[in-house]
């Protein structure tokens, strides 16, 4: 059972010479090469957002286990390439602004009883 799940909310917006298609192959080579062997991972939802704006939606096993990854994106090619498809976003600083949030109750897929 999570400690207590935590949900990582990053907005974005694409660079405007990327296509979808190429922020999608960056997100499955993110997933592949990097997110899927962090402790505590859950599993992520890249969203289009309708103010056509995108999202990265990661859930994570507790807060603690999405802050510590944070000094890894800095030092991986995959989250270099992903972080290059998004306007504005530096890997030396991956945190800016993304938003973590502490599940108090979860239902459904993500009920944690």
């Amino acid at each position: 059972m999570p400690q207590s799940l935590a949900i990582e909310f990053a907005p974005f917006a694409l660079n405007p010479d990327v296509t979808e298609e190429q922020l999608l192959s960056a997100s499955e080579r993110l997933e592949r090469e990097f997110l899927q062997y962090q402790s505590g991972y859950l599993g992520r939802a890249t969203s289009r957002l309708s103010n056509g704006r995108w999202a990265d939606i990661v859930l994570w096993r507790s807060e603690e286990h999405a802050m510590a990854i944070l000094p890894l994106i800095s030092q991986n090619d995959a989250c270099a390439a992903y972080f290059s498809c998004m306007n504005g976003a530096d890997t030396s600083d991956p945190a800016h602004g993304v938003q973590v949030f502490r599940a108090i109750r979860s239902f459904g897929l993500l009920s944690t009883t």
